[in-house]
């Protein structure tokens, strides 16, 4: 719109220019016309006119001093003056047309043209955005791995808390098990786990009555010499030969625990064939079970906090419980800590138990 507005004050500019040009040429015919009607009525003025000053005659001749008087008319001396006006006035407004002119060019060059990037800005549209349909919940794997979780924390359960915590745990993988539709492959194994589970939140809700004890193992480590009791059987003495493991496991068995859980300790005897004592003895297993063998359980658990001399063969009771939905319990290493107590050693070993 300002470039437009530009142009026309441009041309208006020209024309106005135009019109003073012409105004101009009408003005000097018509003084020029009006100059030569004005010497024509006026006589042509002789030398003769011009007046003279003589002075009497003295004895000493003075020099005669002679005054011209101009003969132009006054009328024609009007006239000049009134060209000249005119003339300074056309000038005038030529040169302000000239400017005006030159005004505009300027402010038609200083115009800034818009970038092609601001003209291709365009108004954004913006749509209405849906959101996504959340997928739906697998409630089978869901409900599986809350109460794997459970049954860990159920393992080393020591207060009545952790027994809390467990039995929330199995209400919530019992609550998605039952949300399986029947249309669900895994709808069988759904409603087999969900009995299992609440037989577990059975005794789960029991034991948050009542205050579970930890067994330590043995408080004291015996001579190699004597035997020990280990349930129902003996631990007798056992020779280091060079194909002796550092140390020796055997006799290993489940102990049921003196309450309603349905768990077991695990007890057996264990030798130090290494030359030095040792002390913070681990068992290294693996806990399964037949009807879910996606659930097991691993763990390095504490069962003889005492220290070990070399040769000795100790009995032990583990410090923990198997849950009963592990069926099967496999040993697979045991870990001990020399005297300088820098780093833990670990032997392997396989020892298979089923319930």
């Amino acid at each position: 719109m300002t470039l437009l507005n530009s142009k026309k004050l441009y041309s208006n500019s020209d024309a106005l220019e135009q019109k003073f040009d012409f105004v101009l040429q009408v003005a000097k015919q018509k003084s020029s016309t009006k100059l030569r009607s004005t010497l024509k009525k006026s006589p042509a003025q002789s030398p003769s006119k011009l007046k003279s000053v003589s002075q009497p005659a003295t004895p000493h001749a003075q020099p005669t001093v002679r005054v011209q008087v101009s003969t132009v008319p006054v009328a024609q001396k009007k006239s000049q003056y009134w060209m000249r006006g005119l003339s300074l006035a056309a000038g005038v407004v030529i040169l302000s047309g000239v400017g005006l002119k030159v005004g505009l060019g300027e402010l038609a060059a200083s115009t800034s043209v818009p970038s092609p990037d601001a003209t291709s800005a365009l108004p954004v549209s913006y749509e209405q955005v849906t959101p996504p349909v959340a997928e739906p919940i697998d409630t089978f794997a869901e409900g599986q791995a809350i109460a794997q979780q459970a049954l860990g924390w159920s393992q080393s359960a020591a207060s009545v808390d952790d027994w809390i915590m467990v039995s929330h745990k199995l209400e919530k993988a019992i609550q998605l098990l039952q949300a399986v539709p029947a249309s669900s492959a895994n709808y069988d194994t759904a409603q087999t786990r969900i009995v299992e589970l609440q037989e577990q939140l059975a005794i789960a809700q029991r034991n948050t009555n009542q205050t579970i004890p930890r067994d330590v193992g043995l408080s004291a480590a015996v001579s190699s010499t004597e035997t020990q009791t280990v349930g129902s059987g003996r631990c007798p003495s056992i020779s280091t030969t060079p194909e002796s493991l550092p140390v020796e496991i055997n006799q290993v068995d489940f102990q049921g625990a003196n309450d309603d859980s349905g768990a077991d300790y695990l007890i057996g005897c264990i030798t130090n064939h290494t030359s030095q004592p040792i002390t913070q003895l681990s068992l290294i297993y693996k806990a399964t079970s037949a009807n879910a063998p996606d659930i097991f359980r691993t763990g390095r658990e504490d069962i003889i906090p005492v220290e070990v001399q070399p040769g000795q063969t100790v009995a032990f009771r583990s410090s923990f419980t198997i849950n009963p939905l592990f069926q099967t319990v496999e040993i697979q290493g045991i870990s001990w800590m020399p005297p300088d107590g820098e780093e833990a050693q670990t032997t392997s070993t396989v020892v298979q138990l089923t319930r």
